[in-house]
């Protein structure tokens, strides 16, 4: 059931969502102010990754099926909801989940409600109740006191997981292969490097969603099931038959300081090899967008997104599809990975990450978000990332850059040390 929040309750609901945040396995999904926070489980799927997709799909429009929903807001995110997050790799261990949760409190401009999920184990359940009674029990909408605040970390101590000498000869070897143009030749390739974060005080991941949620408001921050990042991608969101993804691709670190950051944007906008890796990523989401759809208002050319740590190319790019056929969460499916984390021809470049990149990307550069009863949803690119272990003892951060044959291996590696920043930053670190 999901109820709008008025009067007073609103009064009470503070304009940080994230200072709702029970504990360091809720979930958050925020932007600008607007989002949702959420805790508990009513339901979770865990899948391997060889079928992530398709098996959370299945489940998650088997459930949304059989469920009764009152949704007197009828909001982006009210109703029945499930928050996931997949793994980049159909090999990796880390798989896919879905998760959800008992209680969601979300924003979206003026409008605020809370959804309260039910499952047949409930007391009023088993007493026979109906669901709209079940609800009625529960009384006006509730606030809950403001949380606990997170714990800080302390002293935060981050070790390479990779030598940066490792890194180097990697992107020099991956150069070298696209430059060599073999028999299976490839344009593009992302190499992706991991970071491994200490601390004797443990992290608690609400501590970096506001960190995360307060410097870099107009990027996507989540936490679902450790993973915890803000990215600046989207990969798709769907409402009804439009989709809309937002693709990136091409980065210049920014200094801070204004004269020489303008410089930097102006060498990014002229940059041939930049722009030739953001037609790779823009034309893999067009081609499967075109192939299950029709896109329309894709530029020609992209435009600067700029962020506090770096400025990327950046194409918005709209499609429409037909409504009902597809949920946001197998759209997701069909995308990823696209050129912008992966590489180009895509196969062929994943081929080579699985061969040469030499870890496991765990979650990172895989599709993070949400979708509702109807499929609608969105579904990020989970990059500036870290995957928090479970019990808060470390966290793995990711950052990569895609690979063409103007490559430089030093400058790929000091575009990582920018994207790893405000992970840096949101775990404790300087």
């Amino acid at each position: 059931m999901t109820r709008r929040i008025v009067g007073d309750a609103a009064a009470r609901v503070p304009s940080e969502l994230a200072r709702l945040l029970p504990d360091a396995s809720a979930l958050a999904w925020l932007r600008d102010g607007d989002g949702m926070v959420a805790w508990g489980e009513a339901a979770r799927l865990d899948t391997p990754a060889d079928q992530q997709f398709t098996a959370a799909d299945t489940w998650w429009n088997d459930l949304a099926s059989a469920a009764e929903c009152h949704d007197e807001v009828r909001e982006r995110g009210t109703g029945l909801i499930a928050f996931g997050s997949f793994a980049f790799s159909p090999h990796s261990p880390a798989g896919g989940v879905l998760i959800v949760p008992r209680v969601v409190f979300g924003r979206r401009d003026d409008t605020l409600w809370r959804t309260d999920i039910l499952t047949p184990d409930d007391d009023a359940h088993r007493a026979g109740l109906p669901l709209a009674d079940c609800v009625a029990a529960l009384g006006p909408v509730r606030v809950p006191d403001l949380a606990a605040p997170p714990r800080e970390p302390g002293l935060v101590e981050f070790e390479d997981e990779q030598p940066s000498s490792a890194h180097h000869t990697l992107v020099a070897r991956v150069r070298d292969r696209i430059r060599a143009h073999g028999p299976e030749p490839v344009h593009k390739v992302v190499i992706a490097r991991s970071v491994r974060a200490t601390s004797p005080g443990g992290f608690d991941a609400r501590y970096a969603v506001r960190r995360l949620s307060s410097s870099y408001p107009t990027t996507w921050t989540f936490s679902i099931d450790g993973m915890v990042g803000a990215t600046p991608e989207m990969l798709l969101r769907q409402r009804g038959g439009t989709v809309h993804s937002r693709v990136l691709a091409g980065t210049q670190p920014q200094s801070g300081h204004p004269g020489d950051d303008a410089r930097r944007r102006e060498i990014l906008r002229r940059s041939t090899k930049d722009l030739l890796e953001h037609e790779y990523a823009v034309r893999s989401v067009r081609d499967v967008l075109d192939r299950i759809g029709e896109c329309h208002d894709a530029p020609d050319s992209p435009y600067i997104l700029q962020l506090p740590n770096v400025a990327h190319l950046a194409t918005e790019i709209n499609a429409s599809v037909e409504q009902g056929r597809y949920s946001s969460l197998a759209l997701a499916g069909m995308l990823h990975p696209s050129a912008a984390i992966c590489g180009t021809p895509t196969a062929t470049a994943f081929d080579v990450i699985e061969a040469e990149e030499g870890m496991d990307r765990d979650r990172y550069s895989g599709p993070v978000g949400w979708l509702d009863a109807a499929g609608d949803g969105e579904w990020a690119i989970a990059l500036r990332t870290a995957r928090v272990a479970s019990d808060g003892s470390s966290a793995r951060l990711f950052a990569g850059g895609g690979i063409m044959a103007e490559s430089d291996p030093q400058s790929e590696y000091l575009e990582t040390i920018a994207k790893l920043q405000p992970m840096v930053r949101a775990l404790g670190g300087n």
